[in-house]
């Protein structure tokens, strides 16, 4: 995250993160992150934001994902699109 908000071009990115915590998606937003509260197991919410996303970075560890949900973001991986 540091490396996108600090990268030349950071204000021309929109970066939006998925978060299961208010308190910890208001810390995201005080530098500058758009903020999504839901959950890996919300498959609206995730396609919802994948339909908007250029790229699409995974960052949660895999123990927390039911298979159903690991099966959908793997596949919103590979959809993810460049405009």
């Amino acid at each position: 995250m540091e490396l996108l908000l600090n990268h030349p071009k950071a204000k021309t990115f929109k970066i939006t993160a998925l978060m299961r915590d208010e308190s910890k998606a208001r810390k995201l937003q005080s530098i500058g992150v758009s903020t999504v509260i839901g959950s890996l197991d919300d498959s609206a919410i995730l396609e919802q934001q994948a339909s908007n996303a250029d790229v699409i970075i995974h960052t949660v560890c895999p123990p927390y994902l039911s298979a159903d949900a690991d099966r959908k973001l793997n596949h919103m991986l590979v959809i993810g699109r460049c405009r």
